[in-house]
């Protein structure tokens, strides 16, 4: 099938944060990511597929019910993001779960990111919590648009398996509170935590990771959360965002939590 104006139009738009919210629609690009989208059983509008590229994940998505449209090579440049074009562009429907009572969510272990604003530190974030059995992520006002395209390629479409909420602080922290789980900070100066120490009591959990200049924003400090840190050898000042956050998930979680056979990440 031939591309329409209308999706032309549509694919157009949606390279803008405010196009893509309006719409509603993830683009999903590449095979990795696909197949992650496809296993989370996520809604697809359409594909796309260039002339000449593989046709299997392809005939996966129209085995599915998914509608093709075939674009000749010389044009792929102007619908991918990639640089090097990776043969499949799948536009799907964004999640938007709605945030559960707090009464339910007692025993839950969740992350919250505060104003992340690089789309590589959000994805490895979301994949990282994907991956340790994070229950959900909550993303504060100012940060980076989960959804975008380099967000969703560094998370390998991994938001699809976890519930990801975008709310203020002020509606996170009443949610917090009523849910009474225990808030932790990532923060270079934190007290640093050790390999086997158990931070949680086996409570429920939020991790707040924060900007990657500034950290966390003051009405955050402001409730005293205990500040959490990854001991580090001398002369190396702190670590990126995305993987300061993923150690702290692995020490919040304690590899107690993990079974012995896990399925792997596609």
């Amino acid at each position: 099938m031939e591309l329409s104006r209308a999706r032309e139009r549509l694919l157009r738009r949606i390279r803008t944060r405010r196009g893509r919210e309006d719409e509603g629609v993830v683009v999903v690009e590449g095979p990795r990511q696909v197949e992650t989208a496809l296993k989370a059983a996520a809604r697809f509008r359409f594909a796309l597929g260039r002339e000449g590229g593989s046709p299997a994940l392809l005939n996966r998505l129209q085995a599915a019910g998914v509608e093709i449209v075939t674009i000749e090579a010389a044009r792929w440049a102007e619908f991918a993001d990639t640089e090097t074009p990776q043969d499949i562009i799948v536009l799907a429907e964004e999640p938007r779960p709605p945030l559960p009572p707090a009464i339910r969510c007692g025993n839950d272990r969740v992350l919250i990111l505060d104003q992340i604003q690089d789309p590589g530190n959000a994805g490895t974030l979301v994949r990282s919590a994907a991956a340790l059995g994070v229950n959900r992520i909550l993303a504060l006002d100012g940060t980076v648009d989960l959804w975008n395209a380099k967000a969703v390629r560094a998370s390998a479409g991994t938001g699809f398996l976890i519930p990801i909420h975008r709310l203020a602080w002020a509606e996170a922290r009443h949610w917090l509170d009523d849910a009474e789980l225990t808030t932790f900070v990532a923060d270079a100066a934190g007290t640093a935590i050790g390999v086997s120490a158990d931070l949680t009591g086996g409570r429920g959990w939020a991790l707040v990771v924060g900007n990657e200049g500034r950290g966390v924003r003051e009405e955050i400090r402001a409730d005293e959360p205990e500040r959490l840190a990854i001991p580090m050898h001398r002369g190396v000042e702190s670590l990126n965002a995305g993987v300061a956050g993923t150690l702290l998930l692995w020490a919040l979680l304690g590899p107690s939590t993990f079974p012995d056979e896990m399925e792997p990440l596609p």
